[in-house]
């Protein structure tokens, strides 16, 4: 990790690429104490909680038009790999800033300004965007969140031991997903009134489970025996993702202002669905907090 926060109840680790947030641990714990963030095995999943932008999920072909001009950009956008610069820190804050470049033109042609900010506040951690459109005419863009959590605190654990808990009952579908791409409603209603998903080892078999137009304003991790729970704001996202490596003891909760593209969609990015259109000199904000315990 390249910067540390800390306070009475959390110690956080930030990386300087992609802004991302890399360790979440419990103060007053010995250097043995649970690693809450999914550690970036190589060989598995090699990230921790990156941050997606200026698009969620996978374009159609890799590819978008703007103005009858045609553009590549990778799943979920660059941001989560260029290196932001510092604009502050203190001992329970920090900010970040990455800023449109000549090489960022090549695949997204619009002068941008992304400011991600963290703060400790008690036993949360809370993650601010900022969007600047500092071009002369409208932005496309979406944002989204993608913290790998991990689990299996105790040996012998299975994912099959966590659930996920919503604080309202829910009854909505979920996107099924092919090649990364959204190929239709897998379920029509993949939560029945429910608020309880118990997880399962061939869940997340065919990829991410997308869940549009939740009720809830937070969304709780937790294991059978009650001793690991975590809990992440969803209030005013569109779209909640839920992805894993089938039989790797980590879980993703995934706050999304976006979604990939459906395998029949248009490639004109003004008409993506999920995209926001950014007038110029305007700013788009949004927080979410991770909260441990």
């Amino acid at each position: 990790m390249d910067y540390t926060l800390s306070n009475d109840h959390l110690v956080v680790g930030i990386k300087r690429k992609g802004a991302e947030l890399c360790s979440i641990k419990q103060t007053g714990f010995s250097d043995q104490s649970f690693e809450y963030i999914w550690q970036a095995e190589p060989a598995v999943w090699a990230r921790h909680a990156p941050i997606l932008f200026p698009i969620v999920g996978k374009l159609r072909k890799n590819a978008y038009t703007w103005k009858e001009k045609e553009y590549y950009l990778p799943q979920h956008g660059f941001a989560r790999d260029m290196d932001f610069d510092l604009l502050n820190q203190t001992e329970t804050t920090a900010a970040f800033r990455l800023v449109a470049s000549p090489a960022s033109h090549t695949n997204y042609p619009f002068d941008f300004e992304l400011i991600i900010s963290y703060t400790l506040d008690g036993n949360k951690v809370l993650t601010s965007w900022e969007v600047k459109n500092q071009g002369q005419g409208p932005m496309p863009f979406s944002i989204g969140a993608h913290p790998g959590f991990n689990i299996n605190v105790h040996e012998g654990e299975t994912i099959e031991d966590y659930s996920i808990t919503f604080d309202k009952p829910e009854r909505v579908p979920s996107y099924q997903l092919e090649a990364g791409l959204v190929a239709g409603v897998a379920e029509r209603h993949f939560l029945n009134r429910d608020t309880t998903l118990a997880l399962t080892p061939t869940m997340f078999d065919n990829d991410a489970i997308i869940l549009p137009g939740l009720a809830s304003d937070l969304v709780t991790l937790s294991n059978k025996k009650g001793d690991y729970r975590l809990s992440i704001s969803i209030d005013g996202f569109e779209y909640l993702g839920l992805w894993s490596k089938p039989g790797q003891p980590f879980i993703c909760i995934e706050p999304w202002l976006g979604i990939a593209d459906s395998t029949v969609g248009v490639q004109d990015i003004s008409k993506k669905l999920g995209i926001r259109m950014l007038e110029p000199a305007a700013t788009f904000s949004k927080t979410y907090f991770i909260q441990i315990g």
